[in-house]
């Protein structure tokens, strides 16, 4: 009479689950703990080792099913990741803007090269408004839009940012700013918004990511 042996059942078991792909060692030995602990609690319930372990199995899935189940759970990974950073960018390009903008005014006014008010200062911090709020606004709005290919939010988003390049061009070219501060303010408020709209597109990018899965 032939002894079921667990451990090889579950050694020959792995290397399936290698040959379809599934090789990093975590996943496998989180797997392959649920296994165990499916088994140990069936033969606790009275069945024999070689059925609880069959079961086991067929309860888990065939690799190719976890081999797509755990390339989604990576994919979603990747994409909260990605979504992170583009916000990021967007805080330490900003806070970087400020980092130098705010040191040259005051080594301006300390040469006396420049004169800046309060109001100048307030002005220069308003220019984050719109940024936030066009950011979460635009968030808010990507939930709205239809699901689409990378492709067209790509193409969107080069056209609004050629658009915007236009809009920004015809209002400077009908402003009369001679003062240097001035002139630095302006180009906060006007390039804010662009970076709000442009989160706008980051999460509809990443929600149409997320859904298109599962309409294949």
């Amino acid at each position: 009479m032939i002894t079921f042996e667990l451990d090889q059942a579950i050694a020959n078991w792995r290397q399936r689950m290698n040959a379809a792909g599934i090789k990093a060692p975590v996943p496998l030995d989180e797997l392959e703990n649920h296994l165990r602990e499916d088994v140990e609690h069936q033969v606790r319930a009275g069945a024999d080792l070689q059925s609880a372990f069959s079961r086991a199995v067929e309860r888990m899935g065939e690799a190719d099913t976890l081999k797509r189940e755990f390339a989604r759970v990576q994919r979603l990974k990747t994409l909260r990741t990605r979504e992170s950073l583009r916000r990021w960018s967007v805080v330490a390009g900003t806070g970087f803007v400020y980092c130098v903008l705010f040191p040259t005014w005051y080594l301006g006014v300390r040469s006396g090269k420049m004169e800046i008010t309060w109001l100048e200062v307030v002005f220069a911090l308003g220019a984050m408004a719109p940024m936030i709020l066009f950011g979460w606004a635009g968030r808010s709005f990507a939930k709205h839009l239809p699901i689409t290919s990378e492709r067209t939010i790509l193409a969107l988003a080069f056209a609004g940012i050629f658009l915007g390049a236009g809009a920004l061009r015809l209002i400077w070219s009908v402003l009369t700013i001679d003062n240097l501060a001035h002139i630095q303010i302006a180009l906060l408020w006007s390039l804010s918004p662009l970076l709000g709209v442009g989160n706008c597109f980051s999460a509809w990018s990443v929600r149409s990511e997320r859904m298109r899965p599962n309409q294949s």
